[in-house]
């Protein structure tokens, strides 16, 4: 009998072996335990600060002297108020001034979907255009999250609009979408 041959471990042995194995979690242990509530702690903490700085509640004093060092231009500030507008605004003719001023003050729109897809409907050919190839980048890179709205829009585009050029981007665009 080849079972006899072999010496019998100690209850030691076989207690450390359960320790070491890959399938013993560290939670069971009672160090584990510990560290894993730690974590936990650590990790509801720091959402907590996530939290507030989204909510618009106040910044650590780290970051809000970092963020305060940090130089913003009127532009960019101007930018940002015009893409909040754009988002929220529901009056067509309203929409296609912010889209204007927005396009106006680099020559190009943000890649930012909320901002692009109504763009595609302006009347002006030069911001449909850059719209249109600028979600395109997106659909190539697969950053386009709303493509069925896309769709509608671009269908719209193409059934309305009198420029041939953005009619033909629009038709490219839509045959590329899944």
């Amino acid at each position: 009998m080849a079972d006899d041959d072999r010496p019998r471990r100690s209850w030691r042995e076989i207690d450390n072996m359960r320790e070491r194995s890959y399938y013993r979690s560290d939670n069971s242990s009672p160090g584990g335990k510990r560290r894993a509530r730690k974590e936990e702690i650590e990790s509801r903490h720091y959402k907590s600060e996530l939290d507030k700085i989204f909510s618009g509640g106040s910044l650590a004093p780290g970051i809000a002297e970092k963020l305060a060092e940090a130089p913003v231009s009127e532009e960019s500030k101007e930018r940002h108020e015009l893409i909040k507008k754009i988002r929220s605004e529901e009056k067509p003719a309203k929409l296609m001034e912010y889209l204007t001023k927005l396009y106006k003050m680099s020559n190009s729109l943000p890649r930012v979907e909320d901002v692009l897809i109504p763009a595609t409907e302006h009347s002006n050919p030069a911001i449909a255009l850059a719209a249109l190839e600028q979600l395109n980048d997106l659909l190539e890179n697969d950053l386009l999250k709303r493509a069925a709205f896309l769709k509608q829009k671009l269908k719209s585009v193409i059934s309305l609009d009198e420029d041939e050029e953005v009619t033909e981007e629009a038709q490219n665009l839509l045959a590329k979408l899944p």
